[in-house]
């Protein structure tokens, strides 16, 4: 679902950074997705594993931009005081995501 409430023209990374933190909340945030701890946990195991197929592929550099996506997730009303007190771990999980630009092949 796209939130168009928020909709706002930007950085092609604002918007990657965005969308990896959402994901990364998700992960680091038990009961985001479901209260029944057997449901819960699997779920965000495998959004974890989405977060990482997802910024594996991009190519677009987004973790300059995760600070301004988690002032955007802070200024949000709805995100609950659990979640609040995730982000900062979700920041850090984001940031972890990005991929080092490749370089050029090692010597032999």
């Amino acid at each position: 679902m796209i939130d168009w409430a928020i909709a706002c023209p930007g950085p092609a990374g604002l918007d990657v950074a965005m969308t990896a933190l959402i994901l990364a909340q998700v992960t680091v945030t038990p009961g985001a997705l479901s209260s029944d701890p057997e449901q819960d946990a699997p779920v965000r195991a495998a959004v974890a594993v989405l977060l990482r197929a997802c910024t594996a592929v991009v190519s677009i550099p987004f973790a300059a931009h995760l600070a301004d996506a988690e002032a955007l997730r802070r200024a949000d009303p709805y995100q609950t005081p659990d979640e609040l007190a995730h982000l900062a771990g979700a920041v850090a999980l984001a940031r972890s995501t990005q991929q080092a630009p490749a370089g050029p092949p090692a010597a032999a």
